[in-house]
């Protein structure tokens, strides 16, 4: 059924319901779908076949991977290395710069609840710590082109080691905002390769000082974030 008609449908649906129906209303808890797909959803709004719902988490890798990600200029190097499991879960990622490691995450034992963390971070004071993080509260990844959604996560990180030994038997309530706004669908060129179903966003986090433009592919995750470009797939 072609949009027009399909709205035209669907106002007549809610005319007759209007005026037919004496001191009544059709309220309609949910969406409203035709043959499946919704056609109106539960905040009233049209969907048209152009609000295609990105699904970050589906553009993870399925399989184990290590992709890096490098930036270099005339004389310094620095690469992101993100490492995926067998089942595509990010467990690790580091950042290296002249071949030193300044910065450090790793997950072990994870399940929806919670989940242990190693972190290192060299870039003014060293600083690492081992703690148990109970996540709280955890919203989705997913936006239609164009819109933002806002991703708001909170955990508990109990620290069971950290080079400040007064951190030890501690614990932080970690809040934090990020947003993510899908511009276009796209394809990226690796090598030679192409690629073929991949994601242009805009990305804000609070350790950014401004917004920065992301690129993920389906199978790969994160191949380009601001200057640092697909380096190797391993």
């Amino acid at each position: 059924m072609f949009k027009t008609t399909l709205t035209l449908a669907i106002s007549s649906l809610i005319t007759v319901a209007s005026f037919n129906l004496s001191a009544a209303s059709l309220d309609v808890h949910g969406d409203i779908k035709i043959n499946g797909k919704t056609v109106i959803d539960n905040t009233g709004k049209f969907v048209t076949q152009d609000d295609e719902l990105i699904d970050f988490d589906a553009y993870q890798p399925t399989e184990k991977k290590v992709i890096k990600l490098k930036q270099q200029d005339e004389e310094n190097e620095s690469i992101y290395t993100f490492y995926y499991d067998d089942t595509g879960y990010e467990y690790q990622e580091t950042h290296y710069y002249d071949g030193e490691l300044m910065f450090s995450l790793n997950w072990e034992k994870v399940s929806d609840t919670s989940r242990i963390t190693k972190g290192v971070n060299n870039w003014s004071t060293s600083t690492s710590y081992t703690a148990t993080d109970t996540i709280k509260h955890d919203t989705s990844y997913s936006a239609k082109l164009g819109d933002t959604i806002a991703n708001f996560y909170v955990l508990d990180r109990a620290y069971t080691e950290h080079s400040d030994s007064a951190k030890v038997n501690t614990t932080d309530n970690i809040q934090d905002v990020v947003y993510f706004t899908p511009l276009v669908k796209t394809t990226y060129d690796f090598k030679g390769e192409t690629l073929t179903d991949c994601v242009i966003y805009e990305f804000d986090a609070p350790w950014l000082p401004d917004s920065q433009l992301r690129t993920i592919c389906k199978d790969y995750g994160i191949v380009q974030f601001g200057d640092y470009k697909l380096e190797a797939i391993e």
